[in-house]
């Protein structure tokens, strides 16, 4: 497991939360939820991937 794919989805999880904040602050779209689900689902594969790896 590469620990710099793992810092790049957790920032890119980071980058939609900020943008989703800024722009849309009480509402949300199927693209935003997509975008998100997406991204929570990559971090979570890239994250159990870590912790298999190295315990």
């Amino acid at each position: 497991m590469d620990v710099d794919e793992l810092k790049k989805a957790k920032a890119a999880i980071n980058d939609f939360w900020d943008r989703y904040e800024s722009e849309v602050p009480f509402a949300t779209t199927v693209e935003d939820s997509e975008e998100l689900a997406n991204l929570a689902w990559k971090y979570m594969s890239l994250y159990k991937g870590a912790v298999a790896a190295n315990g």
